[in-house]
This record gives structure tokens, sequence and C-alpha cells, in this order.
């Protein structure tokens, strides 16, 4: 008698697990997605009930279920009644034949059905277009006004229509650079670093200091009765080459 009693009391947290039963709720607002829960089944839930992860309620058998360009994981057999939550991505939903195509105005990687997009088409990351490495090269690529660009990854053969990925303007600087001076009004100008072929194959903006000449002076232009501007201008051509407002102390003429 003591044994088997004994063995009831050994059975009974299996009895209480037996009990229990995973449910799923769909959320009529975002369905297929839905809550998970586990519950009391004798009661229905009324003497327990408790929401758990979603995975719980995993069922063997899944599809995938593509909804207003998101996709989901459902039950198959209720299409999301009993399952349903959001996948890491769109490729999952991709129909069978389905490839990556690259949008070059925009800059963007698409998902694409056989049909080139008609029946399906999803956003992806840009990694999903990205051809081998030993198909990529860097280029820049001069701006309409003949100065300054952006350095591109591009396929090596297809070109940018093919893929484009933006880098920062310096990788594309080649080891042999020059720099020149550009005048921009009465008083103004710019610095601009240059591939010693030409502005392009790399041009870029830098500061004024990089076109500095050896041999410069100073010239004075009055505001008013009360203030001036100070000008470190190169010697040659007395700031056509070269100018950059100072502090006021260094047109001071000497005592």
């Amino acid at each position: 008698m003591r044994c088997l009693i004994i063995l009831v009391f050994s059975l009974l947290p299996a009895l209480s697990f037996a009990q229990e039963v995973r449910r799923w709720y769909p959320n009529k607002n975002s369905f297929p997605e839905g809550e998970c829960v586990r519950m009391h089944a004798p009661s229905d839930g009324n003497n327990y009930v408790e929401k758990v992860k979603s995975e719980e309620c995993r069922p063997e058998k899944v599809s995938y279920l593509w909804q207003k360009n998101i996709c989901y994981e459902v039950d198959s057999e209720t299409q999301g009644q009993q399952f349903g939550v959001r996948t890491d991505g769109p490729i999952p939903c991709a129909p069978e034949g389905s490839l990556f195509a690259f949008e070059d105005k925009k800059r963007e990687c698409w998902l694409v059905d056989p049909s080139g997009g008609l029946k399906f088409r999803a956003k992806v990351e840009m990694k999903e277009c990205m051809p081998a490495k030993e198909n990529i090269i860097k280029k820049f690529f001069v701006n309409a006004t003949g100065l300054g660009g952006e350095c591109l990854e591009v396929h090596k053969t297809e070109g940018p229509t093919r893929w484009q990925w933006r880098l920062n303007t310096y990788e594309c600087k080649p080891e042999k650079t020059k720099f020149l001076w550009r005048s921009t009004g009465e008083l103004k100008g710019e610095c601009w670093e240059l591939a010693e072929d030409g502005p392009q194959y790399y041009s870029e903006k830098v500061g004024l200091d990089s076109c500095r000449p050896k041999a410069v002076t100073y010239r004075f232009e009055r505001q008013n009765e009360m203030r001036g501007e100070c000008y470190e201008i190169d010697y040659q051509t007395k700031g056509q080459n070269w100018i950059k407002r100072v502090e006021p102390k260094f047109c001071r003429p000497d005592p």
C-alpha cells in the first residue's frame, strides 16, 4: 500500500503537465500575429492561464504568408489562425525563381519574382545585391562642375547600373596628388586636392592651408571707422592664388 501511495504522488507532476495546453489567440488588428498562452485544459484556463513565448505554439508544419509587404511564418493547416509570427525579412516569402535586382537611381536592392516584380517585390539589405569581391572596383565620379564628386564601389565590367556603394571620398585618393587654388570672388577662395592626372580622377575640397604658398604678405581692408579685416595673401599675385582672413594683429605696421 505504501508503494502505491508513493507511485501516485510521483505521477502527480506528470498528470499536472498533461492537463496543460498551449493555445494561440490571433490578433484581429494585426493578423496573423497573436499571442501564445499556456493554460489549464480541464478548466479552459479558469484555474490557470499564462502568456508564454510565441515559439511554444509553433506547430511542426509551417508555411509562409506574404501580407501587406510583411512576411509571416504561419501554421500550414489554417494559414495563421493557430500560429503566426513575422520573419526576419521577406526572403522566405519569395516565390520560386525570384532574384535580387539592384536599382541604381535610388541605390536600393530588391527581391523580385520572375515577372520582374509584378507579383512580388520587396526591399532587402544591400548586401544581397553585392557582387563577388573580385568583381568590385573603386571609382571616382566627378561632378558636373568639374570639381568634387563621389567615390563609389562599382561592378568591374557592368559599372554602377549593376552595383554601386558610396564610400568616403578619400578612399579613391591616388598616391600622387596636387593642390589647386580656386578663386570664388573678391577676397574669397577654395583649396582643392586633385589627382595629378586631373580632377576627373579625384578632387576634394580641403582646408585653405593646404594651398598656402611659401611667400606670403598681408593686406588690410578697412570696413568702417572702427574696424577692418586682415588677410594673408600670396606674395606673387597679391591674393589671386591664395587668400585667408587672419587676426588683425598680422596687418599691424611695425613701430
